[in-house]
């Protein structure tokens, strides 16, 4: 909330079509599974920001209104995303192609890789912070500092010292 919402929409869009990816590529089950859990982060982290971002943008008198119209559209656009994948399953049955899968699931997941691709390439870099936020720290405080910064006040609480070991007297 201190950042804004527009970071976590960019990275957790590009993330989107990793999982779809992943559904082509990976084949190993433990892996797929590896992959749903990285997809709940994607989820959560895209649904929780785009929450926001609504009610950043919204009225408070017409938030209820609004996120009924987006999940009505949501749901909406989830069942014919059911249904495009129904039909293109039994059309992509019966083609020849050796190097897929039997049933040539992958190629549904082309189709859906292209489609989502399009849809971020198309709105996500239009997408603007509405209100005052503060700059957001660099990539590596994140994934480097803050991390390792952490780790280091763990072996602390175990009896080591940033600066002398583990027997260190004061």
């Amino acid at each position: 909330d201190r950042y804004g919402n527009h970071r976590i929409i960019l990275i957790t869009a590009v993330g989107i079509p990793v999982v779809i990816l992943g559904w082509v590529l990976l084949k190993n089950f433990y892996l797929l599974v590896l992959l749903q859990g990285f997809a709940g982060f994607v989820w959560a982290g895209f649904n929780l920001a785009t929450f926001n971002f609504i009610f950043d943008v919204v009225r408070r008198e017409n938030v209820h209104k609004i996120m009924a119209y987006y999940q009505t559209l949501n749901n909406l656009c989830t069942i014919a995303g059911a249904l495009a994948g129904g039909y293109l399953t039994t059309r992509v049955a019966g083609l020849n192609l050796p190097f897929l899968a039997s049933g040539n699931y992958e190629v549904i997941f082309l189709v859906a890789l292209t489609l989502v691709v399009l849809v971020i390439a198309g709105f996500a870099w239009r997408f603007k912070e509405v209100r005052a936020v503060e700059a957001a720290p660099s990539w590596d405080y994140f994934y480097l500092y803050r991390p390792m910064a952490h780790l280091m006040d763990q072996f602390e609480l175990m009896g080591f010292s940033r600066d002398r070991g583990p027997d260190a007297k004061p």
